[in-house]
């Protein structure tokens, strides 16, 4: 305890001289008013740092939002890549700014052209809010043929994500 009032009194003493100094302004306790104690002082920390604790979660989850929409994101790719080779069918993954498609394409007429089928399964992914995302290059569109490899579009760019 003594070294807690000579800390307390050292603090004093340099408080002292830095107001007359007029580094500090000068303190002006009213009437029935007094300094803050060293418990005060703990328990306004305390409240700060219970504050600090509860708000952290949340912008901690917004980190964990946008890598686990880029771990989804890259899943649906795989996803798409991996049934192209093993159906024997092209896959395309479309990307807008909130959300993706993933689709099964089919050539009815055996000429080349892969177009959605009628009856296929289509999974649109809609982005948690706070969520984006931004095509670099292209339009947005990955298309796998059946051996796996990305088609290249007609204006020869591949989106960058």
């Amino acid at each position: 305890m003594l070294e807690v009032h000579h800390l307390c009194s050292s603090w004093l003493q340099v408080r002292q001289r830095w107001t007359n100094q007029r580094l500090l302004p000068p303190l002006h306790l009213r009437g029935n008013e007094r300094e803050m104690s060293l418990v005060e002082l703990l328990v306004t920390l305390g409240i700060v740092a219970i504050t600090g604790v509860v708000t952290l979660p949340r912008i901690n989850s917004q980190t964990f939002n946008a890598k686990l929409t880029a771990q989804n994101l890259l899943g649906y790719i795989r996803m798409a890549r991996a049934s192209a080779t093993t159906r024997g069918a092209h896959f395309r993954v479309t990307l807008e700014s909130t959300s993706y498609t993933v689709e099964r394409l089919q050539d009815d007429d055996g000429n080349g052209d892969w177009e959605p089928g009628s009856g296929l399964q289509k999974r649109t992914v809609d982005l948690p809010s706070g969520n984006s995302l931004s095509i670099n290059n292209g339009d947005g569109i990955i298309e796998f043929m059946t051996r796996g490899l990305i088609t290249t579009p007609a204006d020869g760019t591949t989106p960058e994500i």
